[in-house]
């Protein structure tokens, strides 16, 4: 039912009453005919399922949309992922060929290592002492097999150690191992980046799973060793 209100009382009554039956107002025919011209009309069914129809179009069309630009992207991200994979397979293969191409560069051979000997065992027969030279066990410590098996700490600090010739690229090259099993004493004659140095650790410096050196205290054999190396 189509209804109007009153402009005295405000109550809403029947589109067609010419008098208000709250308050008594009499409506003349001109508000009557304008009211009914004006009054709102009911949206038509037929309005509501074109405004759905459009609503369901849009929807899907930014669906598409949206589709269509993750689709354009995704190319791009695997293109960059996998440049991304093949960089760090060049750093890899870099970072192996150049560990692959280290070559020691010690100023040290066989007329060093035998005239070096009768100088070192001049210098421990003053020191009343009995030294080895080569390969041992000493403490436990298989030398230099466990060089790269057994954890090295080197005056308080962690190190990394080979021998010389075998293009291991550690902190510390050993050109001449020394022990003397009795006093339990051994030497390791070294190189660390390129600078002669001796160092000396004695028995119960080793663990099971590292060993401890210090450098030698002892100047004249310090000397001795810098000497040969600089010739």
């Amino acid at each position: 039912m189509k209804t109007k209100f009153c402009p005295n009382c405000g109550k809403e009554i029947d589109i067609n009453a010419l008098k208000c039956p709250n308050c008594g107002y009499v409506f003349n025919s001109s508000q009557t005919q304008m009211q009914q011209q004006f009054s709102p009309k009911q949206p038509r069914k037929s309005s509501k399922a074109f405004l759905y129809i459009i609503g369901c179009l849009l929807v899907l069309l930014i669906g598409l949309g949206g589709y269509a630009l993750y689709n354009n992207q995704s190319p791009s991200n695997n293109q960059s992922q996998s440049s991304h994979a093949s960089s760090n397979n060049n750093n890899n293969n870099n970072s192996e060929s150049s560990s692959s191409s280290y070559r020691d560069n010690i100023n040290w051979d066989s007329d060093k290592a035998s005239s070096f000997d009768d100088q070192f065992q001049n210098w421990a027969s003053k020191m009343h002492q009995s030294y080895t030279s080569g390969s041992t066990t000493f403490d436990g410590v298989s030398y230099p097999e466990d060089f790269s098996k057994k954890k090295f700490i080197i005056n308080g600090n962690d190190a990394t150690v080979s021998m010389a010739g075998s293009n291991k690229q550690t902190d510390y090259k050993v050109v001449e191992i020394r022990y003397d099993s009795d006093q339990g004493y051994l030497y390791l004659f070294a190189f660390q980046n390129g600078t002669p140095i001796v160092l000396f650790t004695e028995s119960g410096n080793a663990s099971d799973n590292s060993v401890s050196f210090k450098t030698t205290a002892n100047r004249e054999l310090r000397k001795l060793f810098s000497n040969f190396s600089a010739n």
